[in-house]
């Protein structure tokens, strides 16, 4: 069964990455920054859901910070150059990616820091760099031969684990200590 899920993940997200692949690379910068505007709209946003701040709800809080920043990386991946009809994240391209969401990131919390009821974390960020680094890592995965790629199925089930630990230790901190760490200042709590 493993083999047949993994063979139904691979096509489902080669046909999705392929999709993407189509746009051409002079508009494809369109979806990344419209994401980063919605990410840095929603984190202005004063959080109260009615919701209890105990529980699974932190958790879960946290744990969308890995899935906004792998999105992202995804979405800067139409910009990239190619090579055999896939993105090419060896070398420059792969880690300028990271860089750039991780820069996003860290400029996101600095703004949270000055939101009335939000706060800046470096653990939020390190959520993020889970979520960026996960994310290409499967995308990287599914651009290998069928032959020579790893399980895809054990690889998701490991980078979501990678996220929920991270966002875990967040919570934790949050939790049990107080808001995150955070040295670069900023304006309110």
């Amino acid at each position: 069964m493993t083999a047949r899920a993994d063979d139904s993940i691979a096509r489902t997200l080669l046909a999705l990455g392929g999709w993407m692949l189509r746009i051409p690379r002079g508009i494809a910068w369109i979806f990344p920054l419209a994401w980063a505007c919605l990410i840095a709209w929603l984190s202005s946003q004063r959080v109260h859901l009615g919701l209890p701040a105990v529980g699974v709800v932190p958790l879960l809080g946290n744990l969308v910070h890995a899935f906004e920043y792998g999105i992202l990386a995804i979405l800067c991946l139409p910009c990239l150059p190619r090579k055999d009809g896939w993105v090419e994240l060896q070398g420059q391209a792969g880690w300028m990616v990271v860089l750039l969401c991780m820069a996003f990131a860290l400029s996101d919390e600095w703004h949270q820091s000055w939101v009335p009821g939000r706060s800046a974390s470096l653990l939020d960020a390190v959520t993020d760099l889970v979520g960026i680094l996960g994310s290409l890592w499967i995308v990287r995965l599914v651009g290998q031969a069928p032959a020579t790629r790893p399980s895809l199925l054990r690889a998701l089930w490991f980078v979501t684990l990678a996220c929920l630990v991270a966002a875990g230790i967040s919570t934790a901190w949050d939790t049990w200590v107080g808001e995150g760490p955070w040295p670069f200042g900023g304006g309110v709590s």
